[in-house]
This record gives structure tokens, C-alpha cells and sequence, in this order.
């Protein structure tokens, strides 16, 4: 099955907030895990595929491997200060620093984009 979606072709409006909610979470957005994340929420929010599928279609556009791309947003989610306060904050749920991991950053960041996305939908 080939996704055919990439973070390119998400909306200025949804890239926008991502990055504004990567910025809110203290995410340090000189590092390439940075944009890393931002392209794998995008692409999560819409449509749910593993990790490992989304660090394959990210690193493929930016050249680099699959790994690679974990690797650079784990560093990036580790420099962020904060970030599981940020995020239980955000969501209004409790979430321990020890639950702050790639996939779970990715999924929550993909579930407000789509929130920010509905309650903007000119419908």
C-alpha cells in the first residue's frame, strides 16, 4: 500500500501550528529532530501508520534512514524541557515524564492537530 500523503502537502495553516505546538513544548527548533517531528505529526494526523512506516516516508523525502530520523527526534524530545508538563497541560491529562517517548509525542501532537483542524473547519 503506497501513502501517497507527505507533510508537504499539508495545509500552510496545519504546518503552521505544528510548529507552533512543537515551539510551545519547549522542542528546540534548530535541531532536525525538530522538523522531524513536525512532518511525522502531520503526516499521523492524517493517517495512523506505525513508527516505523513514518520514519520510512520521512527519511525518504530528507535522504536520510528510517533510523536516523528516530533518532533525531528522540534527541530533539529529550532536549525539551518540561515537555511532559507541556503536554498533560495541553491534553488535560496527567502524563509522567517516564510515558514521554517518539511514537507517544508524535500521536498526541497528531490528535491536536486534528482537534485545531476541526474547531477551524469553516463547516
Amino acid at each position: 500500500m503506497e501513502i501517497f500523503f507527505t507533510y508537504e502537502s499539508a495545509d500552510n495553516t496545519q504546518r503552521c501550528f505544528a510548529e507552533q505546538l512543537a515551539l510551545s513544548c519547549n522542542i528546540p527548533a534548530h535541531l532536525k529532530g525538530f522538523d522531524f517531528l513536525v512532518d511525522c505529526a502531520l503526516i499521523y494526523a492524517d493517517k495512523p501508520l506505525s513508527d516505523a512506516r513514518l520514519y520510512s516516508l520521512v527519511g525518504a523525502t530528507h535522504g536520510i534512514s528510517a533510523h536516523s530520523v528516530s533518532r533525531d527526534i528522540s534527541y530533539a524530545i529529550n532536549k525539551a524541557d518540561g515537555l511532559h508538563s507541556k503536554l498533560s497541560e495541553l491534553t488535560g491529562a496527567h502524563i509522567p515524564r517516564t510515558d514521554i517517548h517518539n511514537g507517544f509525542v508524535i500521536a498526541v501532537f497528531a490528535k491536536l492537530i486534528r482537534r485545531n483542524a476541526f474547531l477551524n473547519s469553516p463547516d
